[in-house]
């Protein structure tokens, strides 16, 4: 191995880390995250974060669910359902990240408050200076 060689994987290694970075960057406010809690596909309720500390039950036909919420992070944490699937998801706090416990037709998601139809996402915004040079 030579030592252009080396310079060249430490360059690609750094460029990676770098674009890593950018294109994980959350440009959501986390005032604008909430819960929503589904049933059947039915919203029942939609839960502003953060909240410490806050049990939600949910109790129908389909079964008996407990959503759990601390600041940003929700999990299931009882359920009645055969398998636990929903349970053994743990917690979630992005948005986008989804618990389903399908037994019981529970869906709880993370979502965010949507942005304006004008603004420029960031992965646009970057396309459109480079597009042009392929």
């Amino acid at each position: 191995m030579t030592k252009y060689d080396k310079i060249l994987i430490g360059f690609l290694l750094c460029f990676s880390a770098v674009l890593f970075v950018i294109l994980n960057i959350n440009n959501v406010n986390s005032q604008d995250k909430y819960v929503s809690i589904q049933v059947n596909g039915k919203e029942i309720k939609q839960i502003t974060l953060p909240i410490d500390h806050y049990d939600y039950k949910i109790d129908n036909k389909y079964g008996h669910n407990v959503v759990h919420i601390n600041g940003y992070s929700v999990a299931v944490t009882e359920s009645d359902c055969p398998d636990k699937l929903c349970m053994l998801k743990g917690k979630i706090d992005k948005p986008g990240d989804v618990i389903v416990c399908l037994p019981n037709k529970l869906v709880v998601e993370i979502k965010a408050n949507k942005q304006n139809k004008d603004d420029i996402d960031v992965v646009n915004y970057w396309w459109k200076d480079y597009i042009f040079l392929f």
